[in-house]
């Protein structure tokens, strides 16, 4: 394991800049209108329990990663077979993160540059701070992090000045009751972006104060969705529910209508700015993910040097970039309605639920 440790302060910065990751892009809960910011609370809800399932594993096996603890508890096939099967998920979401960014910078700003020019932009800095380190990747978060949390308080503060947002598009509360709540949380999200943190189970054991890794977890959890649920008011009240729920990017269009007589306006360049440094932390994350349970399980990639392999998981990362979907429509589709059912629920809930179960029964042998 790469000697490294990173703060608790680090720790929950990165937590928080994840969370926001590609959900300021495609937005959360829309399909529920009004009411979409009730889904992210119900969600939160579950994903805090998800997250008690993550830490208690680590708690039991507090030096090792998901894709190691694995095979201690299901046995030594099975659990290479589940090792592999994190490293592609993990590999898999770094490139579908990769694809929701680079498409949006040729949406958005380099409407005429290929998408494969700007993701191989990306994927070099994803390569560099991967062949740094944890600690590096985790020190460039505690940096942009002030910067990213003012910056957003500005440009909320401004839609607000405005008078953009009204609060009849919030009316009427809970119209289709919890049920449709309930419906439009489990799987979506729940698994995104709140069961996404999985991925913290192979970063865990580079915090410098370990038993700290629950507290400043949920603490994380809850900043970031506060900090959700007031992007998606604010962007519900400027919109409305159907133009929210149809808009690319619901987030930037609630920007664009700022305009204070004719001076501050067109702030459209700084926000997507903005959104591709939470992103590239995101897409970092999943990689080094990757890169970490590839080590693992392939004990003899410790004697090569960390550029090597990363630059190698570099070019197959734009490959599934690239490959993943034929159109920015397609590849929005997959990632809400097809990814979270059939890819997060089983690698977020099912298996890690099956590890713990096991992890109980194990401690249960050993005191007898």
């Amino acid at each position: 394991m790469e000697k490294a440790q990173i703060s608790s302060t680090q720790f929950v910065f990165l937590i928080i800049m994840f969370e926001f990751g590609s959900t300021i892009i495609v937005g959360m809960g829309f399909d529920a209108k009004q009411d979409a910011w009730l889904t992210i609370l119900s969600g939160m809800l579950g994903g805090v329990i998800l997250y008690l399932i993550y830490t208690h594993l680590h708690k039991k096996f507090p030096n090792a990663h998901i894709t190691t603890y694995s095979s201690q508890l299901l046995g030594k096939y099975l659990g290479y077979i589940v090792a592999w099967a994190y490293i592609f998920y993990f590999f898999y979401l770094s490139a579908r993160v990769l694809r929701d960014f680079s498409e949006l910078i040729v949406i958005t700003i380099l409407k005429e540059t290929p998408l494969l020019a700007v993701m191989l932009i990306f994927t070099l800095v994803i390569v560099y701070s991967c062949t740094l380190g944890i600690e590096t990747i985790a020190r460039t978060g505690e940096i942009f992090f002030p910067y990213v949390l003012g910056s957003g308080l500005i440009f909320l503060f401004f839609v607000f000045i405005t008078g953009i947002p009204q609060a009849d598009n919030l009316q009427p509360p809970l119209e289709k009751g919890w049920v449709n709540i309930f419906i439009k949380t489990f799987p979506q999200t729940l698994t995104f972006p709140f069961g996404e943190l999985v991925v913290f189970t192979m970063l865990f054991p580079y915090l410098n104060r370990e038993e700290k890794a629950r507290k400043l977890g949920i603490q994380a959890i809850l900043i970031s969705t506060l900090f959700l649920i007031i992007t998606n008011l604010t962007i519900l009240a400027s919109l409305g529910p159907d133009l929210a729920k149809r808009s690319v990017v619901p987030l930037l269009d609630t920007i664009s209508l700022v305009n204070i007589q004719g001076i501050v306006q067109r702030m459209d360049p700084i926000v997507i700015i903005i959104m591709v440094i939470v992103g590239v932390m995101k897409i970092v994350v999943f990689f080094l993910a990757a890169f970490i349970g590839l080590h693992d399980v392939l004990p003899k990639l410790k004697n090569k040097k960390r550029y090597v392999t990363s630059s190698v998981l570099g070019v197959l990362l734009i490959m599934v970039a690239l490959i993943m979907s034929q159109s920015y429509v397609e590849h929005i589709f997959v990632g809400l309605e097809i990814v979270p059912p059939y890819i997060h629920v089983p690698m977020q809930i099912i298996i890690p639920t099956i590890l713990l179960i096991l992890s109980f029964i194990r401690g249960r042998k050993k005191e007898v």
